[in-house]
C-alpha cells in the first residue's frame, strides 16, 4: 500500500506548471491569463480536485465546462471542454473562468484541455509578481505540492505562499510575452524560466525549420514556423510565393536561399522580438516590412515596392536592394541603424527617412531615382560616402546637427543638399555636381567646408536668412562657408540674402573659397551683410 502511494505521488509530479501569463496589453489580465500544465510522464493524469494559489487565494481545478459561466460555445470544435486527463506528453491551459468576454489573445493550439477555476479568477488575479502553486488534492498542504512557478515560500497555508524574494523569479514579463519552463522535468530556479510570445497548448523548440509552399516541409507558409520557432532558432524558406501576414515574436534567423530570390513574402511581416537579435536574410519582400522595439539585421534582401519601417527599434540594414517604393527605409522614433552598402532605385517620395530622433549612421550606399528627396533627416544622423544621382532633392536636413562628409551627388534637379531650421550641421567634403543648386540654406547655422559644387544648372550656393529659434533654443551663429570649390556654374557662385528674425541683415562668414568661372557674379549679396 505505502509503495504504491508513493508510484501515485511520482507519477503525480511528472504533471508541471510550464508556462504562465500574467498581463495583456487590453488591460484585462483577470481575463486574459492562464496557467498551462504539462504532463511529462508516461501516464495519463485526472487534475479533478486538485487545486491551485497565487499565494492569495486558492481555487478547485475543473473543466471548461463545469464552471456555470464558462460557455461552450466560441472554441474550435477540436478543443477538449469536458475533461480534467492530461494525456502522456499533452499540455493543459487553466483558463480565467471568463476568458471568453475578454480580448481572447491568445493562438490556443486545437485539441488542447481546456480547465478553469470554481471561483472568479485565478487566485485573485495572477500579478506579475505572484508565484504559483499547484497540488494533487484539496488539502493544499506543503506535503501536497505538485509543482511550483516562481519559488513561493513553503508554507503549509496556501494564502502564504508569497515569493520567497531571493532569486529573480517571478519574471516581470513584457506586455503580450509569458513566463515559460525551459526544461520540463527541471526545478523550479531561476535559470529555468524565460519569456517569450505565448504558445498556450504547445511547447515552443529550438531547431531548424524548413517553409515551404509546395507542402514538401510541415510548415507551408512562414507563420506556421514561427508559431512553434523559440529563439534561437532558424527558419530555412524555400522559393515560392508566400502570403500570409507574420509576427516574429522571438529572436530568430530567418532566411531564403542564399543568392536566389525566389522566397518571396508578399504579405505584411511585422518583427516585434525583443529577447534578441531577429536577422533576415536573402528574401524578397513585395509587403510592408514594420520593426517595433526590437534589434534586427535586414541583409541581402530585396524590396519591391515595399517598405522597410523602423519604430523604436535599431540593428542593421545591409546589402539590400530598395527598389519602386514610394519611401524605402523610414526611420521613426529613435530607430538608428547603421545602414551600409544598400542600392536605393526608382523611390517615388524618399529613399530614407529619418525622423524624431533617429540618427543612423547612413553610409556607402547608392542612390537612383528621378524625383522625389534621397535622404531626409532630422537629428543628427552621419551620413557619408554615399553615391546620389538624380532626385529633386539630394540630401534635406531640417532641424538637424548631421555630419554629411565625401558624399557625391550628382544630377539633382532641386538642390544637392538643401539645409532648413537647423543648428549645427557640419556638410564637408562633399562632390556636388550638375545640381540646381548645389547647397540650399535657409534660417540655420552651419558650417559648410571643403565641397566642390561645380557644373550647377542654377546658382552655386544660396544662403537666405540668419538665426532662427528651433527646438532646442536659439540660434545664434550665422552660416559659415570656408574653403569651398565653386565653379562652373550657370548662375552665381554664391548668393546671400535674407534676415534674421529681429530683422538683422542675415552675416554669412566666407573664408577660403575659391569662386570662379560661374554664369553669374562670383558673390551676391541681397540684403546680407557677409562678413569675410
Amino acid at each position: 500500500m505505502f509503495s504504491a502511494v508513493l508510484w501515485a505521488f511520482s507519477a503525480q509530479a511528472d504533471v508541471v506548471i510550464s508556462e504562465v501569463y500574467t498581463e495583456t496589453a487590453s488591460g484585462q489580465a483577470a481575463y486574459d491569463e492562464f496557467v498551462e500544465v504539462c504532463n511529462a510522464g508516461s501516464e495519463s493524469q485526472d487534475v479533478a480536485g486538485w487545486t491551485i494559489t497565487d499565494g492569495d487565494h486558492l481555487d478547485n481545478v475543473v473543466a471548461w465546462s463545469a464552471h456555470a459561466s464558462s460557455p461552450a460555445d466560441g472554441w474550435s470544435a477540436n478543443m477538449v471542454l469536458d475533461s480534467t486527463v492530461i494525456e502522456p506528453g499533452a499540455c493543459a491551459v487553466i483558463l480565467d473562468p471568463n476568458y471568453l468576454e475578454g480580448t481572447q489573445p491568445h493562438d490556443i493550439e486545437n485539441g488542447t484541455l481546456l480547465l478553469t477555476v470554481e471561483g472568479n479568477a485565478i487566485g485573485e488575479g495572477l500579478g506579475p509578481d505572484d508565484p504559483v502553486t499547484l497540488y494533487r488534492n484539496s488539502s493544499a498542504t506543503n506535503a501536497d505540492v505538485v509543482s511550483t512557478y516562481g519559488t513561493p515560500v513553503p508554507a503549509d497555508n496556501p494564502e502564504d505562499r508569497d515569493d520567497d524574494g531571493i532569486d529573480g523569479v517571478p519574471i516581470q514579463a513584457q506586455t503580450q510575452r509569458s513566463v515559460y519552463r525551459v526544461a520540463l522535468q527541471d526545478a523550479d530556479t531561476e535559470g529555468n524560466w524565460l519569456t517569450a510570445a505565448t504558445s498556450p497548448g504547445y511547447r515552443r523548440t529550438q531547431g531548424f525549420f524548413e517553409v515551404s509552399s509546395d507542402g514538401s516541409t510541415p510548415y507551408p507558409n512562414l507563420s506556421s514556423a514561427l508559431r512553434v520557432a523559440q529563439a534561437g532558432s532558424e527558419i530555412l524558406i524555400h522559393e515560392g510565393l508566400y502570403f500570409d501576414d507574420a509576427e516574429i515574436t522571438e529572436a530568430v534567423v530567418i532566411n531564403g536561399v542564399e543568392n536566389n530570390d525566389g522566397a518571396v513574402l508578399d504579405g505584411e511581416l511585422t518583427v516585434t522580438a525583443n529577447n534578441g537579435e531577429v536577422s533576415l536574410s536573402y528574401l524578397t519582400f513585395t509587403g510592408a516590412v514594420f520593426l517595433d522595439d526590437t534589434v534586427a539585421n535586414l541583409e541581402n534582401n530585396l524590396f519591391l515596392g515595399a517598405t522597410a519601417t523602423w519604430h523604436y527599434s535599431t540593428g542593421v540594414f545591409a546589402n539590400n536592394i530598395v527598389n519602386g517604393a514610394a519611401t524605402g527605409l523610414d526611420l521613426q522614433y529613435y530607430s538608428s541603424p547603421e545602414v551600409l552598402e544598400n542600392q536605393f532605385v526608382d523611390t517615388v517620395e524618399t529613399a530614407l527617412s529619418c525622423f524624431f530622433g533617429s540618427e543612423p549612421q547612413v553610409h556607402d550606399n547608392e542612390f537612383r531615382a528621378a524625383q522625389g528627396t534621397a535622404i531626409d533627416c532630422t537629428a543628427g544622423p552621419l551620413i557619408e560616402r554615399n553615391l546620389i544621382e538624380g532626385f529633386d532633392i539630394g540630401i534635406a536636413l531640417s532641424n538637424s546637427s548631421a555630419l554629411v562628409a565625401n558624399n557625391e551627388i550628382t544630377n539633382a534637379l532641386g538642390a544637392a543638399i538643401e539645409v532648413t531650421y537647423s543648428a549645427d550641421p557640419w556638410v564637408v567634403l562633399n562632390v556636388l555636381k550638375r545640381a540646381g543648386t548645389g547647397l540650399t540654406t535657409s534660417h540655420s547655422a552651419m558650417v559648410f567646408s571643403g565641397n566642390l559644387v561645380f557644373e550647377g544648372l542654377g546658382d552655386g550656393v544660396i544662403v537666405d536668412g540668419g538665426w532662427t529659434p528651433d527646438f532646442f533654443g536659439t540660434i545664434e551663429q550665422e552660416v559659415q562657408l570656408v574653403g569651398n570649390t565653386i565653379v562652373q556654374n550657370s548662375g552665381a557662385g554664391v548668393v546671400m540674402g535674407g534676415t534674421t528674425l529681429s530683422g538683422d541683415a542675415a552675416e554669412p562668414v566666407l573664408l577660403n573659397n575659391v569662386v570662379h568661372q560661374n554664369g553669374g557674379e562670383g558673390f551676391r549679396s541681397d540684403n546680407a551683410a557677409p562678413q569675410s
